[in-house]
């Protein structure tokens, strides 16, 4: 799998070219993204703003029709910035619910695609095909990522099989049988909520349940830790050191206890 360089802003302000792959260029100024054939510097196919939006429009061009200058991006990225952005889930296909934090350009009902990277989670707004729009947050502003709904969801398929005597009521039942497979659908409907310190979000995704999620999940769950909570450890080495100080006499019983209760309540 590719390393997907999604970093917004990039990480200088000028660079005439950044990687080249089969006789194409890509590179930025200040003010827009450009993409153009190696060789003719004054010629440049595309042009993109330099904007976040800007930025995912470039980057799904070069994955769908210049994929092998999109590799060179990657790799030039972890090389000369020794950072890059490995997708550990990918969610295609999700829809927005609702929620805040956002500007206007995202509504209820859009089309998304949900990307689980080392750092953070990336929301793109997909349109006609293309990333339209996308919004970011790290994983250090994340306060929770849940999963949710029913799950698998089968609906038709209520034939009951009958007739008169042993043979007649075997028959019926293979009859219903087979009328419940041809009728029956089966729909997963899951529901991912993902809160951070200043956007809620809620989408649908129908790829997987709740608990398939989770599973899948995991590693991205294991990142996600709400800066109210520290580890046993810390919160005991703390009040060790509240204890020395109260037995120093540096703290007077009323200072210690209620420092202590502090601690133990933001723990």
């Amino acid at each position: 799998m590719a390393l997907v360089p999604e970093l917004w802003p990039p990480p200088t302000d000028h660079v005439a070219w950044f990687a080249i792959a089969d006789g194409m260029k890509f590179g930025w100024t200040e003010s827009s993204f450009h993409l153009f054939r190696a060789g003719f510097w004054d010629r440049t196919l595309l042009k993109f703003p330099m904007t976040a939006e800007g930025w995912a429009v470039a980057w799904q061009t070069l994955l769908t029709e210049y994929p092998r200058l999109a590799t060179e991006v990657s790799v030039q990225y972890e090389k000369q910035y020794g950072k890059h952005y490995r997708s550990y889930v990918v969610l295609e296909d999700c829809t927005l619910l609702g929620g805040y934090g956002w500007d206007d350009g995202f509504a209820p009902g859009a089309e998304c695609r949900l990307s689980f990277t080392e750092e953070g989670i990336w929301v793109h707004v997909i349109s006609s095909g293309r990333f339209a729009r996308m919004f970011h947050s790290p994983y250090e502003d994340a306060l929770a990522l849940e999963f949710s709904g029913p799950g698998r969801v089968t609906t038709g398929g209520r034939f009951f099989g009958g007739g008169f005597g042993v043979a007649g009521a075997a028959e019926g039942m293979i009859v219903a049988s087979i009328l419940n497979t041809l009728t029956s659908r089966t729909d997963i409907k899951t529901v991912i909520r993902y809160q951070a310190a200043d956007l809620e979000a809620f989408f649908f995704y129908s790829g997987a349940t709740p608990e398939d999620l989770r599973v899948q999940m995991s590693k991205v769950l294991g990142l996600i830790k709400p800066p109210n909570t520290r580890p046993a450890t810390s919160v005991m080495s703390e009040l060790e050191k509240l204890v020395e100080l109260h037995n120093s006499g540096a703290l007077s019983d009323d200072e210690f206890a209620a420092l202590k209760k502090k601690i133990v309540e933001s723990s």
